[in-house]
């Protein structure tokens, strides 16, 4: 079934594809209908090919079509796919002006996601894939790592209000992961917020109604390209990388409180001291014994050769190791609870004796990997499928209900539905559409639907770098706001997403309230108040309604 916002989508822009972007731009009239300033060039919008994820290459081709006919910006859009994609997103210089991007993870927002994603110290190349830089921004950013209570969260307020002032990238939507099991199959199945069924406690916890399911059988269409622990890209990765390695916490819904996992006990002595004793007898894949020595080799390699994870670990002054279980965590400054939130719950403790000799760590790939979790890496055939079994000597909570695990590599969405509505898989990780929602509902009574909000965002992100986008001044901040007050969300979420998802004015996502600030600006579509905010700035149009740069302004 399709609603009439799905209808009034395909008919504006859907259907139009690539080369079908088309509106007011494109042709000059008269001579005497140019102005004087330089012609806004042409935009690259950058976005997921429609194979990998429909919902954003629709809503990035609707925002390309809006901001061509409403602003006369001449748009190109690119869809790429997931590998292409993601090279492009974390390339040091970008080839791209406007961005459509999801990403957040982690249940520490200042760090996860505003800290990582706007802090000029993870440009060129790192999370700040927008090369955003702002000294004022930065500051507050970097205060909060050593501040605590009310004053972290006084922070999170004010970098929100800035952000939106400068209009670093435009929020656009916190979306709801609606994801299918079969529930025939499977008891004590557990979803949380952002991970929905990826949630590291499903697989741990969900008990086989048969010993016919003692595997589950799940399938996802992000492949696996990486399972090396100092590598954080990909949320599907990072999930098998979360059931082979282990973490000294892990963040258990539905409370979504921190709870000590590898390690018995995490003590805060003092806001710059932390306690840790290791569960005995914990061991890798390989037979040897989890030790401190390998929580302070991982730490140490990560500082030094890894600066995803190791970037998460900047307070730190020293690991004092006191034995085989215990250690302290010296801090630079009063940031214990903060680094507990971002490094313990983003760190995989790997073995030394296997890293230790390795050369490139971030390029480098065990087969199989050896961890600590509980489960191990069986059987790999890349692009395919991977084999996990549960291991019978984990040590925490008396392991996994389950006996493994076969994760089939699925090539759309479609492929993936299909496989679980014929009974090939028992569970899917990815966001069905409301159509695929209602037709399970409807059609499959064996099937439940875990709808859960993400903690990630949506934006649509500038390029401060060298895109018509990039700069400080007021022109091209007025244009930024522009291209805001453009973005269709409630469209969007209705047309796009069949209501499953909420509109979002924030950098952090809406399931986070006590870190969004009540004074930020309201973001929504508004196509007048956007072309005022260009006249304002001295933009002006030509008789065909192509967008021009501000007479004398060096653009």
């Amino acid at each position: 079934m399709m609603n009439d916002d799905r209808r009034t989508f395909l008919k504006k822009g859907g259907i139009l594809g690539v080369a079908g972007i088309t509106g007011v731009s494109g042709c000059l009239g008269d001579d005497e209908d140019v102005p004087d300033g330089d012609p806004v060039p042409e935009v690259e919008l950058l976005t997921l090919a429609e194979s990998v994820d429909p919902f954003r290459f629709d809503y990035g081709n609707w925002i390309a079509d809006e901001l061509e006919d409403d602003l006369g910006i001449p748009m190109e859009l690119n869809p790429a796919e997931s590998a292409q994609y993601g090279d492009l997103v974390t390339a040091v210089e970008n080839d791209w002006d406007l961005v459509v991007r999801r990403s957040g993870a982690g249940f520490d927002p200042l760090n996860t996601m505003l800290r990582q994603y706007f802090h000029s110290e993870f440009g060129q190349g790192g999370l700040n894939w927008w090369n955003y830089s702002n000294s004022e921004i930065d500051d507050l950013l970097d205060e909060q790592r050593e501040a605590e209570g009310d004053r972290r969260v006084e922070i999170a307020h004010e970098v929100n209000e800035l952000l939106n002032e400068d209009m670093a990238a435009a929020p656009v939507l916190t979306q709801d992961r609606a994801m299918p099991i079969n529930t025939d199959r499977y008891d004590n199945w557990t979803d949380q917020v952002e991970h929905g069924l990826g949630s590291f406690f499903n697989y741990f916890e969900m008990e086989p109604t048969d010993d016919e399911y003692a595997t589950l059988e799940a399938t996802n269409i992000e492949q696996a390209h990486s399972l090396n622990p100092f590598d954080d890209f990909g949320r599907f990765p990072r999930t098998l990388k979360g059931l082979v390695y282990d973490k000294l916490i892990r963040v258990e819904p539905p409370e979504n409180d921190w709870v000590p996992w590898a390690a018995e006990e995490v003590e805060i002595v003092e806001l710059d001291r932390i306690d840790v004793t290791l569960r005995e007898g914990m061991t890798f894949t390989d037979g040897e014994e989890v030790t401190a020595d390998d929580v302070q080799f991982t730490v140490d390699t990560a500082l030094e050769s890894a600066p995803q994870v190791g970037n998460r670990w900047e307070q730190l002054d020293e690991i004092e190791v006191h034995n085989d279980y215990e250690f302290t965590i010296h801090l630079e400054a009063d940031s214990a609870e903060p680094l507990i939130w971002d490094a313990l719950d983003n760190t995989f403790i790997v073995p030394e004796h296997v890293w230790s000799d390795v050369d490139n760590i971030i390029d480098h790939e065990e087969d199989p990997p050896i961890g600590s979790g509980p489960f191990e890496v069986t059987a790999w055939e890349r692009g395919e499928q991977i084999e996990l079994d549960a291991r019978d000597d984990y040590q925490v909570r008396g392991g996994p209900n389950i006996d493994g695990i076969l994760h089939v590599d699925s090539s759309d969405l479609r492929a993936g539905e299909r496989r679980v509505r014929q009974g090939e898989v028992s569970q899917m990780e990815n966001e069905l559409s409301i159509d695929d929602v209602e037709r399970f509902e409807e059609e499959h009574p064996e099937i439940e639907i875990s709808r859960v909000a993400m903690i990630s965002n949506h934006w649509l992100g500038f390029d401060h770098g060298h895109s018509p986008f990039a700069g400080d001044d007021e022109v091209r901040r007025a244009l930024r706001h522009a291209v805001a007050h453009t973005i269709p969300k409630q469209e969007i979420i209705s047309g796009v997403y069949g209501g499953l998802a909420e509109p979002n004015s924030q950098h952090v996502s809406t399931e986070f309230d006590q870190w969004r600030s009540p004074n930020a600006e309201e973001i929504s579509k508004d196509v007048d108040y956007a072309r005022g905010l260009l006249e304002d700035a001295g933009y002006e149009w030509d008789g065909d309604g192509n967008l021009y740069f501000p007479a004398d302004y060096d653009a």
